[in-house]
This record gives structure tokens, C-alpha cells and sequence, in this order.
């Protein structure tokens, strides 16, 4: 009798906890639509799933920091670019300009609408020039151009050092976390492997009548907490590696 109410209490235990377990994924969800900005009526449906056979551990060592896919720093190399052409572009205007140009042209003064077609009332002329300009005085406005460009582009030398310190700073972060995700993974799977062996004892001693129930459940309960904390810490190791993804601009490349 004792015994089965053992077990009535373990069960109320294991449904209260996936009843939680449920809430905690309808509000992930949640957060999941407001996150994206979906009407928080639309249907999600998981489809990927998370497991020690699908999945492949990265190798730390393999992974190398390239920083050219980030969006911030071809928007960084591409506006100094243009910052480049326009300081051309400022300091061509200094220099004299010539321009050849060429007209020709008709014009006719009828008295009458029949003298209109007559090619006795028409008359051509035509032109054909060079006109030089010669930069003398602007009042300084070229220089000023000139200096703001050149302020803008040592302003985006800086920035872009600034940006690529950051860049590597989070590089390395992502780097020693998934490193330590993936050492704490190796003791939790010999933890598991313990309560699996433990729990396969309490089983056979159970059924030899050598040990209560209480010690099989409490087995069981070591052995599925062992489970969830090796598939917490995998699932660790995969935000860790798509944090490092990140980080080296190929995560949208991954997503596609």
C-alpha cells in the first residue's frame, strides 16, 4: 500500500512538472512572436529538433575569426569609399576646365503660311566655341569640402578600428563559451552514464526484493535529471556556437 502511494505521489510530481514545463514553452512562444513582430495569433510549428545523434560538436580549434561578412563593416568600408570619390571629386574642381561645344540652327520669317516651305524664307546658323573656366576664388568653399571629407574619412578609420575591436571581443567571448560548454558537456555525460548503471542496480535489486521502492524512484529521478542536464548543457553548446557564428558575419549564411 505504501508503495502505492509512492507512486501516486511521484506521478502528481512528474505531471505537475510538465505542466510547468508546458506554460514555460507557451511563453517562450510568446516572446518568440513579440520578438519578430507576428500577430501573437499566428500559428509555430517546431520542426528542428536538438539530439546528442543528429548533432555534431564543433572543433573550437577549427574555427578561425573572418569579420568581412559583418553588415557594420562593409557599411564602414563603403562610406568611406564614397568619401574617397568625393574628395576626388573636390580636389578635380581646382584644376581648370576647358569645354568644346558646337550649335547649329534654323530660322524662318514667312510673311505666309505658302512661304513656309519656301527655303528662300529660312534662314541656318551655326557656332562652334571653346569655353575654359579657371577656378580663381570660391570664398573657400572647396577647402572646406575638402577638409570635411577628409575629417569624415579618418572618422571612419576610427570607427572601423573601434568596430573590429568589437568584433573580436565578441569572437573571443563566443570562442571561451562555447569552450566551456563543451568541456562542462563531457562530465555530465559520465554523470549520466553513473545513473544509468545505478538505476539498471535498482532495478535488479528491486525485483530480487533487496531493495524498496523509494530507491528505484530516487534512481529514476537522478537518471532523468542527469538526462536534462546533458541536454541543457547541448543545447548550451548550440546558442554558444551560433553566438560564434554571429560574431564572424555567417549567421544569416547558416540561417539560409
Amino acid at each position: 500500500m505504501q508503495d502505492v502511494k509512492q507512486l501516486e505521489l511521484t506521478e502528481l510530481i512528474l505531471e505537475n512538472q510538465l505542466n510547468n514545463l508546458e506554460l514555460q514553452i507557451q511563453q517562450q512562444m510568446v516572446m518568440f512572436k513579440l520578438s519578430l513582430q507576428m500577430p501573437l495569433v499566428t500559428d509555430i510549428i517546431l520542426t528542428d529538433t536538438l539530439s546528442e545523434s543528429s548533432y555534431t560538436l564543433p572543433e573550437v580549434v577549427a574555427l578561425q575569426a573572418n569579420y568581412n561578412q559583418r553588415i557594420g563593416l562593409s557599411l564602414i568600408e563603403q562610406n568611406q569609399a564614397l568619401n574617397v570619390i568625393n574628395l576626388n571629386r573636390y580636389k578635380a574642381s581646382y584644376w581648370p576646365t576647358a569645354n568644346l561645344f558646337a550649335n547649329i540652327a534654323a530660322q524662318a520669317q514667312p510673311r505666309t503660311f505658302a512661304d513656309f516651305v519656301s527655303s528662300n524664307s529660312w534662314a541656318s546658323f551655326s557656332s562652334v566655341g571653346l569655353r575654359l573656366r579657371v577656378p580663381i576664388y570660391d570664398g573657400g568653399l572647396r577647402r572646406t569640402q575638402v577638409e570635411s571629407v577628409q575629417i569624415d574619412i579618418k572618422k571612419g578609420e576610427e570607427d572601423r578600428k573601434q568596430l573590429l575591436s568589437l568584433y573580436e571581443a565578441q569572437f573571443e567571448n563566443a570562442k571561451k563559451t562555447l569552450t566551456l560548454n563543451l568541456n562542462n558537456l563531457t562530465p555530465l555525460k559520465r554523470a549520466r552514464s553513473l545513473a544509468e548503471e545505478i538505476y539498471a542496480q535498482s532495478q535488479a535489486r528491486y525485483q530480487q526484493g533487496l531493495a524498496p521502492l523509494t530507491e528505484i524512484l530516487n534512481a529514476e529521478t537522478s537518471l532523468r535529471e542527469s538526462k536534462n542536464n546533458v541536454l541543457s548543457a547541448l543545447f548550451q553548446v548550440r546558442i554558444a556556437e551560433l553566438d560564434l557564428l554571429h560574431a564572424n558575419g555567417q549567421l544569416i549564411k547558416f540561417l539560409q
